[in-house]
């Protein structure tokens, strides 16, 4: 990556697909209301709300011992979807944590070259206030947001009892999950009893598993405009600010759940 900007071979995922309910933001035009309303972060507040969490029966069966995680999938897959592409999976060399992403989402292999911390590391797509796993697959459906299920902190929760958390603080690889003081790491927080850390801003993941925290390079709207508008050749890629950097936050917990 050479002044902030990332090259083919040197790819930095995040940008849109770091929240599911930008999943169906492909046009400018709604790029640019969404920027005028107040930008990418005005998503947790509003658009996440409209996604359906098609995991909740589920979850609640896995919270009361009644259904196994392959139970839940099975389920899911069985409702008019096509083969169901919720993976959850560990890291390498026994390193504590989870990582749910649907198979050949490049960012979770990325998460894999993460320094590890010491803590359980939860790797999802997120926002201020949810966390996000695609159900059904395929680039085809990327897009769509009947494609996603958002979980909540009490639902990632329990995924998090059934793969591996016993009781270690908490690093969430996340977008935006600790953007805001009352949002998602705090929720997380106070519901397991154990500190959370979570980027402020959108979550950037180099080659190599570099991170940096930050929001997008203005100029890149901009240059997504004038493509297209046909007065370019080839889309931008997705960049970091040039200056601006957020960072990870620590939430302790308090009363609540």
């Amino acid at each position: 990556m050479l002044n902030g900007q990332a090259g083919w071979g040197d790819l930095v995922w995040a940008l849109l697909d770091c929240i599911p309910a930008t999943k169906g933001f492909t046009s400018l035009a709604k790029m640019g209301k969404l920027w005028k309303a107040g930008g990418l972060k005005a998503l947790g507040a509003g658009a996440l709300k409209g996604i359906t969490g098609g995991l909740r029966g589920y979850i609640k069966g896995l919270r009361e011992g009644g259904m196994s995680l392959v139970t839940a999938v099975r389920g899911l897959a069985s409702r008019g979807n096509p083969p169901l592409n919720l993976n959850i999976r560990s890291f390498p060399k026994g390193r504590p944590g989870l990582k749910i992403f649907r198979p050949g989402d490049r960012l979770g292999y990325r998460f894999d070259h993460v320094p590890p911390t010491g803590k359980f590391d939860v790797a999802v797509h997120g926002s201020p206030e949810s966390v996000g796993v695609q159900v059904r697959g395929g680039e085809a459906v990327a897009h769509d947001p009947k494609s996603w299920a958002n979980l909540n902190h009490r639902e990632l929760a329990d995924l998090m009892r059934q793969n591996g958390w016993n009781g270690e603080d908490i690093r969430l690889l996340s977008c935006q999950t600790g953007m805001r003081p009352d949002g998602f790491a705090q929720d997380l927080a106070n519901k397991l009893g154990v500190s959370v850390e979570a980027p402020t801003d959108f979550l950037w993941v180099h080659r190599g598993g570099k991170m940096e925290v930050g929001p997008f390079d203005p100029d890149y709207f901009k240059e997504l405009k004038a493509h297209e508008q046909g007065l370019t050749s080839r889309p931008p890629l997705p960049r970091i600010h040039p200056t601006e950097r957020g960072d990870f936050k620590v939430f302790e917990p308090n009363n609540g759940s």
